[in-house]
């Protein structure tokens, strides 16, 4: 258990520091849009600061990972910011209960 946990802790620390290495690039290309030429590739490279940060980052949209409340986390994130790790996991738990069709309630609205 405490191995998992340093482990986990490693990658975090690792997604903080891809984060402040290349966030301002990446939000610069993906404010120009889908258009721009380096926009997936930066989109790629926060994706997998996002994994690292957050663990994983499967069943997360592309929209969520780019949307401007998001980015701005991410940029607190980059910082090293411990509140905004907090509200992007957060954000990120309830994004993928959201594309699952799983109610807070628990019942799968999919079936309803």
């Amino acid at each position: 258990m405490a191995a998992r946990i340093a482990l986990q802790n490693q990658d975090m620390a690792e997604g903080v520091n891809l984060l402040a290495a290349g966030y301002e690039n990446w939000a610069a290309e993906m404010e120009r849009g889908p258009a721009s030429p380096k926009y997936h590739q930066s989109l790629a490279e926060l994706r997998n600061a996002a994994t690292k940060l957050l663990g994983s980052t499967e069943g997360l949209s592309d929209e969520w990972l780019s949307n401007s409340e998001n980015m701005a986390l991410f940029e607190r994130a980059a910082k090293g910011d411990l509140k905004a790790i907090d509200a992007l996991r957060k954000s990120a738990a309830k994004e993928i209960v959201l594309q699952t069709g799983i109610a807070e309630d628990g019942i799968d609205s999919t079936e309803q």
